[in-house]
């Protein structure tokens, strides 16, 4: 039994917006750039349609290891070779 709408149904009941698609595409494409350019800051990003607005995720230790519920020190990689 099928719980959830597909897009096209979503669209029609007016629970999602018809752009919403090449607007999540646009956004990975933007992504994929940043990530290719070595410019890439932010991890994931919320849209509001309706308001018009983009809020990102910062990629940041403290936001992933809070995130996957572990310690910072975990995500970090330190050097153990002695001099």
């Amino acid at each position: 039994v099928k719980d959830t709408l597909d897009c096209a149904e979503a669209v029609i009941a007016e629970d999602q917006s018809p752009v919403i698609n090449q607007a999540m595409a646009t956004l990975v494409l933007e992504f994929m750039h940043q990530l290719l350019q070595g410019a890439l800051c932010w991890m994931g990003a919320y849209l509001d349609m309706k308001a018009g607005t983009m809020q990102t995720v910062p990629a940041e230790p403290e936001i992933l290891a809070r995130m996957l519920g572990v310690k910072v020190d975990t995500l970090i990689l330190h050097n153990s070779r002695k001099r």
